[in-house]
Order: structure tokens, then sequence, then C-alpha cells
């Protein structure tokens, strides 16, 4: 007679201390496939509404990178606004 998985409702004769039916019974967690925890996390951060980087330290790193290519923002802002006066 084999013995059944107490924890899904069947009836086991060996002592549930055991050694013996510890090592029958190996109850494994279930493994999720890979990339199936990274997209649930990815959801979990498009449905939340909290900031992921603080407000001071991300407008401090925009104003550092602005300043740093302020010439080549100021040239490609001119160049698309008189491309786009001529249409």
């Amino acid at each position: 007679m084999a013995l059944k998985n107490p924890l899904r409702g069947g009836k086991c004769a060996v002592s549930l201390n055991s050694p013996a039916h510890l090592q029958h019974l190996s109850i494994k967690k279930p493994r999720f496939q890979p990339g199936q925890t990274v997209l649930h996390k990815i959801q979990s951060f498009q449905v939340s509404t909290e900031l992921l980087i603080q407000k001071m330290p991300f407008q401090r790193l925009v104003r550092k990178i602005v300043m740093e290519y302020r010439a080549i923002f100021q040239k490609a802002s001119e160049a698309y606004l008189t491309a786009y006066s001529k249409t």
C-alpha cells in the first residue's frame, strides 16, 4: 500500500515526526517560469503611483545634464523651429 500525502487530505500510517516520512514526502515550492517574477514586479510598478526616484535628486540630475548640453540643445531647438516654420 502506497503512503498518501497527509497534507493533501490522505491518511498516513507513519508518524509525521519520523525522518523516513519526511524523506518520502519532499514538498517543493512551486517555481515560476523564467521571467515571470520580473513581469509581476513590472506590473506592480506600473500600477503604483510611488516615485522610484525622489523629486529633488532627479531634478538636480536633470539640471546638471541640461547645463552640460545647453549649447547643443540651443542649436537643435533653433534648427527644429526654423524647419517647422518653413512648412
